[in-house]
């Protein structure tokens, strides 16, 4: 699938620049939520973080505004 494959891509990327700048992510932590504009698309992903296969959730947790700045200086250093 091209969505796991950018996904994927994204967060080896992601987990390069946080080795490079001594932040670690925890896989145990994190989550997979596969958004879609199909209606009732249950697809099942798998997305990779630290080489272990994330769990997939059907809802989101709001954790604050520290992720939201960390989601935006991550986009702003993949467009350079």
């Amino acid at each position: 699938m091209e969505t796991e494959n950018y996904a994927n891509q994204g967060l080896k990327k992601t987990e390069g620049w946080a080795t490079e700048n001594k932040i670690e992510f925890n896989d145990k932590k994190s989550k997979v939520l596969f958004i879609s504009r199909k209606r009732n698309d249950n697809k099942k992903v798998n997305i990779h973080l630290n080489y272990k296969r994330l769990d997939q959730n059907e809802e989101m947790k709001y954790l604050g505004t520290a992720n939201l700045i960390l989601m935006r200086i991550l986009t702003i250093r993949w467009q350079n």
